[in-house]
């Protein structure tokens, strides 16, 4: 199955998403791509690098919360049965409006070995796209064909829905 292109709706939604990953020793919260654009470069941020996969509202369509915690452990089981660490995730609204559930899971190695297990992860639950973590910084990744998708291009504003 094919993952449909993000429209600029969720473009929108995604450059305004903060990740928290909960390590056992505490959260760390990774900036919107929003936040981070007004940071230079490497101020204020470092962190882990990786991938955040969530299962939950299939090509952008919002599920009930049963539909979406039984979509998220059969995530979490495919990714421990694949012998891959995974480190609860969340993906949160700047203004607190949504969040989805997901599993951050950390690179072993370089970013872009992990980047093709993280997309076929991401397709096969359906997903439009998946959030890339290098040094403190998110971008998101189209699955249907890994294309760095957010952060828009300078002066690319999103509008519109679908």
């Amino acid at each position: 199955m094919r993952s449909p292109s993000p429209s600029p709706a969720l473009l929108a939604a995604w450059e305004a998403t903060r990740v928290e990953i909960r390590w056992l020793h505490g959260l760390e919260v990774v900036p919107s791509i929003a936040e981070a654009r007004v940071l230079p470069r490497g101020q204020g941020l470092t962190g882990p690098c990786g991938h955040v996969i969530t299962a939950w509202n299939p090509v952008a369509r919002p599920l009930f919360p049963h539909e979406n915690a039984a979509r998220h452990a059969a995530l979490c089981a495919v990714v421990a049965a694949a012998g891959l660490p995974g480190v609860p995730a969340t993906g949160r609204a700047v203004d607190g409006s949504w969040h989805e559930d997901g599993i951050f899971v950390p690179a072993r190695g370089a970013l872009t070995d992990a980047r093709e297990t993280a997309l076929t992860l991401g397709r096969a639950f359906g997903q439009v796209g998946i959030y890339e973590i290098e040094g403190g910084r998110l971008r998101a990744l189209a699955c249907a064909d890994g294309a760095v998708v957010a952060p828009l291009a300078a002066g690319a504003g999103a509008s519109g829905a679908g």
